[in-house]
């Protein structure tokens, strides 16, 4: 085994210093104490390590001075630096049961990892920081490339963070994003693409975060966001996959949220919503057997849910508390329902099927002052079923354009009002 120890605390002495390590099993350790300082380390082989240390500012700066390259298999690297405006990349391929830990502290400190080709490659990526002398604004940025039953997680803490984790290209069976940050006005991005198999999630506390997750072109898939607080923004998309799943939840005031699924069969939406004014949209199209639901729990929330061009699909939506409104469509939607249930008062609840046949709305109120607008277009053989408990609520139930429907209203109480069309427009 060889090994080589490096201790520098001048910048001259590491520019003259780039090791090389070849064949297999080496370890190196390094240890860096100061400012500006430089590391070029790299190793070819299997089962090479390496131990880095930096303890000071600005080593690595300008994401240039500090790399490591590892190729083969079993490589650790195992980085941590801590001080103000430090860096490091690295690249580990053509190898499995690869490792990267890097860690960083304080503010400003930017991280780059990428893994390409294998199995069972794993990146974690940790960034805190204090809040003395500046916002943390950390960045991370993780890339997984062919590398089946893999895993990254980033996790940040503090102010003004980014976070981008990607697998892409036959990263599949078990891969896994985990990206979680604390604290405000973080962001986060993780994006898989032909990862079959796979699961993403992004957890977000504090106030005013973003985060965005994307799968595409994959099979029996799971995307996650989960988000605590104040004012946060989040976007789950899946495209062309195949029996996957999206999880949103929001507990907190003022969040908002769109999750979007195109050409995804067999596929299901879950979207929870907490406390008060926020706003959920929510997007299916081309994915039959597909189901959306939909929980908000809170004063003022409004939901916007459409199903395009899905068979046998259907959206259940539940409401609780005052003052909330939602809106559900389905377009060219055969054999499909849309459910909605409110209970409070002073809600709203539009529900409309266009196109297709066997088509069913079922709308259940509680409470006062509620209003519900059902509606089928140009469909046949079709149900609304409307019901209503309590005082001052009204319900408008049109069926156009089709043969053999039927609607069934009930209202419980006083002063409510029904009007009820069927026929041609």
């Amino acid at each position: 085994m060889k090994k080589l120890t490096f201790a520098a605390i001048s910048t001259l002495a590491l520019l003259t210093a780039a090791p090389t390590l070849a064949q297999g099993f080496n370890d190196a350790t390094l240890t860096q104490a100061g400012r500006n300082n430089v590391l070029d380390l790299t190793q070819t082989g299997t089962g090479g390590a390496v131990n880095v240390q930096q303890l000071g500012d600005w080593n690595g700066d300008n994401r240039l001075g500090a790399t490591g390259t590892q190729s083969g298999t079993g490589n650790d690297l195992l980085v941590v630096q801590r001080g103000n405006r430090n860096a490091f990349s690295t690249v580990q391929e053509r190898g499995n049961s690869n490792k990267i830990d890097l860690t960083q502290t304080n503010n400003g400190n930017y991280a780059s990892s990428e893994q390409i080709g294998g199995e069972n490659a794993t990146a974690t990526v940790n960034q805190s920081g204090g809040f003395v002398g500046g916002f943390t604004r950390h960045v991370a940025v993780t890339t997984q490339n062919r590398t089946s039953d893999s895993q990254i997680k980033v996790t940040q803490t503090g102010l003004l963070q980014s976070a981008t984790a990607e697998q892409m290209d036959n990263t599949r069976n078990d891969s896994k994003i985990v990206i979680e940050q604390a604290a405000v006005a973080n962001t986060a991005l993780a994006t898989q693409s032909n990862a079959n198999n796979s699961t993403l999630y992004v957890g977000q506390f504090g106030a005013l975060n973003i985060a965005n997750a994307t799968q595409s072109r994959s099979t029996g898939t799971t995307g996650s966001i989960f988000q605590a607080g104040l004012s946060h923004v989040a976007s789950v998309q899946q495209d062309r996959n195949v029996g996957s799943s999206t999880y949103l939840a929001q507990i907190g005031v003022g969040n908002r949220a769109a999750t979007i699924q195109t050409g995804s069969a067999n596929s299901d939406i879950f979207a929870n919503q907490g406390l008060d004014n926020n706003l959920l949209f929510v997007r299916q199209a081309g994915s039959d057997g597909a189901q959306i639901n939909v929980t908000q729990a809170g004063t003022g929330n409004d939901a916007n849910i459409t199903q395009t061009g899905s068979f046998g699909s259907g959206i259940t939506l539940l409401q609780n508390n005052n003052n909330n409104s939602a809106s559900l469509q389905q377009n060219r939607a055969g054999a499909s329902t849309i459910t909605g249930i409110q209970t409070g008062e002073a809600n709203v609840l539009l529900a409309n099927q266009i196109g297709g046949s066997l088509n069913t709305i079922v709308s259940t109120q509680t409470g006062d002052f509620n209003t519900a607008n059902l509606t089928q277009n140009n469909a046949s053989w079709s149900t609304i079923t409307s019901f209503q408990l309590g005082n001052s609520n009204t319900v408008n139930a049109t069926q156009n354009t089709g043969t053999s429907n039927m609607i069934l209203s009930a209202q419980l109480g006083n002063g409510n009002m029904a009007t009820i069309t069927q026929g041609r427009r």
